[in-house]
């Protein structure tokens, strides 16, 4: 019964580990990480705006001036599966683009 028992703890022990990484852990650390590329995006668009000298001249943005989507073009998907969890400063992801 013992050796049942052992083998069985074997096979399935880690499934702990393996279902707390996979539903908790993994989807905060995703979630933080696009949290950081897009608040890049944001500051970098703003720098962008402030060297333009738009910020002071709201009225005279030039009808060919554009920001910078590159950024939340590449991680559109991701931010799609993202779901609130506790607050704004923190999300979690469910990936779907599993390999």
């Amino acid at each position: 019964m013992e050796s049942a028992l052992s083998i069985f703890a074997g096979l399935f022990g880690g499934i702990g580990a393996v279902l707390a990484w996979e539903l908790f852990v993994r989807p905060v650390v995703q979630g933080r990480a696009i949290a950081e590329v897009l608040s890049a995006e944001v500051s970098f668009n703003l720098e962008y705006l402030t060297a333009a000298g738009l910020v002071a001249k709201p009225n005279s943005i030039p009808m060919d001036f554009a920001l910078s989507t590159s950024v939340f073009d590449s991680v559109i998907d991701r931010v799609a599966t993202c779901r609130r969890i506790s607050s704004v400063r923190s999300c979690s992801c469910t990936d779907t683009s599993r390999n």
